[in-house]
């Protein structure tokens, strides 16, 4: 990838994550990056591509990170593998805030970019998901929220700290991607999904 292209990609994504695509224009983001609009129009021929893009690589980074089992991991309990999951999936949203973001501005109602968004990365990362939550509940779980209803738990909160850090910081008086804030936040929500999943304390 050239530099000018991951260039656009990155001033798109942190547009698009701050003002929604209908509040994104490309010549805005060509300005940010210093070149003229029919340079963004050559890269990604339009809006849509470059939004596609923008997720793309968004949803890349999540794929990296979360596509595979850590080889420290490996061969530990389900339970356990959920709770280190969940570790890294919190930092990972303290660490790229605009993907919840980007969603929660496509999902507020169906439109032809949230259908695609859901059928090329949302659906398959959520399966995979609720399929490692139910792993890990316990054989004798009967009264437990269904695993699509703890995912969703599980997502928003994870995410409502970083994706809306203005509201953090006015009642805590402190941003929430200090370090501390984002082990102590991802020690609560292991500790949440321990209490839901009927899970012993880990």
């Amino acid at each position: 990838m050239s530099a000018t292209r991951e260039t656009i990609l990155r001033r798109a994504i942190e547009a698009f994550a701050a003002h929604g695509f209908e509040g994104t224009s490309t010549a805005n983001i060509a300005r940010q990056c210093g070149v003229t609009q029919p340079l963004v129009h050559y890269h990604f021929s339009s809006k849509e591509n470059l939004w596609r893009e923008a997720v793309d690589l968004l949803f890349g980074e999540v794929r990296e990170a979360f596509g595979q089992v850590p080889a420290e991991d490996a061969g530990k309990p389900p339970q356990e593998i959920l709770r280190a999951f969940m570790r890294r999936f919190v930092h990972q949203c303290a660490h790229r805030p605009e993907i919840a973001q980007i969603v929660l501005r496509e999902s507020t109602h169906r439109n032809p970019r949230f259908d695609w968004l859901v059928e090329r990365h949302l659906s398959p990362l959520i399966a995979g998901v609720s399929a490692l939550f139910s792993a890990s509940l316990p054989k004798d779980a009967t009264a437990v929220m269904p695993p699509l209803h703890i995912v969703f738990v599980a997502m928003g909160g994870a995410n409502l700290l970083f994706s809306a850090p203005a509201f953090f910081e006015a009642l805590a008086g402190h941003p929430p991607t200090e370090p501390a804030i984002v082990d102590a936040h991802a020690d609560a929500m292991v500790a949440v999904l321990d209490r839901i999943m009927g899970l012993p304390a880990g």
